[in-house]
């Protein structure tokens, strides 16, 4: 309970960006808001969401690594900047890697799938609701790179190289309480994104959705992350642990 203000804030704040960079995605057409600005104000805001992403991964990665080191003490978001700061710097990089392997496997899966369907081609924008169907796909195939990596990391702050060598070595299925989150968070998941493609969105409002859908995304992940810093946590200990 003493951790759970700072969980909220980090679901409210990655709930925000979401949907503030959906609308902005929707806004990007020719007559949109996003198209009318400014050059100046469109490079200015372009600088602030960027800030504002990395602000939210130094407090993503510093709550993640406070519970290893104390993980019922309460922390300001100054500390939790404090703590991630090193640890997003040092997971950028792959993680910059992942989003553009993540991206274009889930293009080319939704790619085969448009033809499988419709036996050819796309030749328009394809259904969102076939690109967050393949994206989840993917997600699965590359979840274990993108849990244990940073797992590791924030455990035992070893070099990112000696990391993937050590998660080569792990079978993600031997632990067995994280797989069962794994699969009850892609259950809610699957069952959001089926709730939300069903219920109409007005159009000026689809990017509510896409907010809503990567709002519940990233809780269910925030989970993720938690467990498996709690299973690993048994047989990794914490080094280089951060002055007070």
């Amino acid at each position: 309970m003493v951790r759970w203000p700072e969980a909220l804030m980090l679901t409210g704040l990655f709930g925000g960006l979401s949907c503030l960079a959906a609308r902005m995605n929707q806004e990007a057409v020719p007559q949109g808001l996003l198209a009318q600005m400014p050059l100046w104000a469109g490079f200015l805001f372009g600088v602030g969401l960027m800030i504002l992403i990395i602000l939210i991964g130094m407090l993503f990665t510093g709550f993640l690594r406070s519970t290893v080191l104390a993980p019922l003490s309460a922390r300001h978001p100054v500390e939790l900047l404090q703590i991630g700061r090193p640890f997003f710097w040092k997971l950028f990089l792959p993680y910059l890697v992942f989003e553009l392997a993540w991206s274009f496997l889930s293009i080319l899966l939704m790619m085969l799938l448009h033809m499988l369907l419709y036996r050819r081609l796309p030749t328009e924008p394809t259904p969102e609701w076939l690109l967050r169907v393949c994206q989840l796909i993917v997600l699965c195939i590359l979840i274990k790179p993108f849990l244990l990596l940073p797992t590791l990391i924030l455990l035992e702050n070893r070099p990112v190289t000696e990391t993937l060598a050590v998660i080569r070595r792990i079978p993600l299925t031997a632990v067995k309480p994280l797989m069962k989150v794994l699969e009850q968070g892609l259950v809610v998941m699957a069952a959001f994104l089926l709730l939300l493609f069903v219920i109409p969105f007005p159009k000026p409002f689809f990017w509510v959705r896409s907010g809503l859908l990567n709002t519940a995304g990233g809780a269910v992940l925030l989970v993720c992350f938690l467990t498996a810093l709690q299973e690993f946590g048994q047989f990794f200990g914490p080094h280089s642990e951060e002055k007070p």
